[in-house]
Order: C-alpha cells, then structure tokens, then sequence
C-alpha cells in the first residue's frame, strides 16, 4: 500500500504533507543503518481487520475492480495483490486519546511517505512558526496557495 494513496492518513494535501499528533518525548523509529522508518498514520488494529476481511473477499472470489491480473500470474496470491498483513512496526503506535495524560497532544509536520519533516512541537502555531522560518529550505516546493491550505489543516487539526 502506498502512503501517498493511503485514504486513512488524515486529510492528505497535493503538497505531499500532514500533520500528526505526537506525545511530547516521540522520537521516530529509524533501522538499523539509522535511517527513518515510514509510519503509516492509521492503527494498526484497523488495517489488520481491513487486509483479513479483504482477504476473506479474495477467497470467496472477490477481485479489486481495476485488477488485471493474467491466470498463472503472481498477483492471483492476495499477497501479491495486497501486500502482506500489516506489522505493528509499520504503524504510529496505538495511543489511547487520553489528552490529559502526556498523549499525543504535540504537533509534527510528516511527508505522506510517513517520515517525520519538522521537529516536535507543542502548539499548532509552532508548527506555524516553524513552517514560515523554515519554508524557504525545507518547504521550497510549496506556492502561497498550498501554503495557505497547510496553515488551514494545522488550524483544523488543533481543534
């Protein structure tokens, strides 16, 4: 599964970014040779159900409406198709929304390939800061127009 595609990232921008709740001591998980690993931004649990019921399809005959797999090829494996059944590591964890416990009350900006692009910050208007002071190094890519639209997502996800 792409995470650029993937329609449980929250509200996915053209810009390729999102915005994710993090508890203030998170520090991204990265291999063994250092380098960030990409977390998908929906639970675990969720994608489980969705790839065994997805799955349960497949047996009874069920194929994706664009698939165009050839007889004798791989992808009539639903692994093929689907991938393999998604791994807890390949998740941001499973926080329970306990927003008075030191939960993910934090902000952080994310590319949509799920590796982290800002620091941990405390207040969407942090993030806000961070952005404008970094826009023209880490943000270069972005027009006013998708600009506003990122100020607008950090505004809607602080509610």
């Amino acid at each position: 599964m792409s995470m650029e595609n993937d329609p449980t990232c929250g509200e996915i921008m053209k810009l390729s970014y999102e915005v994710r709740r993090v508890p203030p001591d998170w520090v991204h998980p990265v291999d063994s040779q250092g380098k960030l690993t990409p977390l998908y931004n929906q639970a675990h649990v969720i994608a489980v159900l969705e790839w065994d019921l997805n799955c349960a399809k497949w047996l009874r005959g069920w194929r994706p409406e664009k698939w165009t797999g050839q007889q004798g090829s791989d992808i009539h494996c639903f692994e093929g198709c689907f991938g393999k059944r998604p791994q807890p590591e390949q998740y941001m964890p499973d926080w329970i929304p306990d927003w008075m416990a030191g939960k993910p009350t934090w902000y952080m900006l994310y590319k949509t390939s799920g590796t982290p692009y800002s620091p941990v910050l405390e207040h969407s208007w942090d993030l806000t800061q961070w952005i404008n002071d970094n826009r023209a190094v880490a943000l270069s890519d972005v027009n006013d127009e998708q600009w506003g639209e990122l100020s607008s997502l950090i505004r809607r996800q602080s509610k």
